[in-house]
């Protein structure tokens, strides 16, 4: 995992940063890319009157089975997160039905019931990826392949990339150094 800078300046109600080249591979595996997702941040600026947000998009080139592998992956997230919380909410329920909302050991029980089935969702998580990564053996990262955070008292936006490679090409392509290895 590799992380670049990139400063920027505000001016006029705008967001300066410079302009940014993606080699054309995918950020991912680093096989021939064959299409693009569009990596987008809403970076954070303080200006006189409050908060103020810039919306930054770029265009990363993938190829279709990494590109599958990400969306997919992000679904699941979203998947387990809502169906675990339902069936947190479901078990608690089922115990009020019971006339157990006031036994203690119901209550302990239904606490205890959280992390386990953040536990088994994790699990489960893992296994999908898993599954999915034997498709596809050189994908770099279970999600995609750049993660993107900004801070606006710094005036800077971090780019993390999880394929190292990608992330060298990148950083000789646009002339950039590395903050961390």
């Amino acid at each position: 995992m590799r992380q670049v800078v990139l400063p920027y300046t505000k001016a006029d109600g705008k967001l300066y940063l410079q302009a940014l080249e993606w080699p054309e591979k995918c950020a991912c595996c680093g096989a021939e890319a064959t299409e693009h997702n569009t990596l987008t941040h809403r970076a954070e600026g303080t200006g006189g009157d409050g908060s103020t947000y810039y919306d930054l998009n770029w265009s990363v080139p993938y190829c279709r089975a990494c590109l599958k592998h990400a969306k997919l992956m992000s679904a699941i997230n979203i998947v387990l997160i809502v169906g675990g919380i339902l069936l947190w909410v479901g078990i608690g329920y089922g115990l009020f039905l019971m006339g157990l909302a006031e036994n203690i050991f119901a209550i302990g029980a239904f606490i205890l019931a959280l992390p386990i089935l953040g536990f088994i969702g994790y699990r489960l998580r893992k296994l999908i990826y898993h599954l999915l990564a034997s498709t596809t053996p050189n994908c770099t990262h279970e999600g995609y392949a750049i993660d993107v955070t900004s801070s606006g008292t710094q005036q800077q936006v971090k780019l993390t990339f999880f394929n190292d490679d990608y992330a060298s090409a990148f950083i000789s392509l646009n002339q950039l150094q590395y903050i961390s290895k």
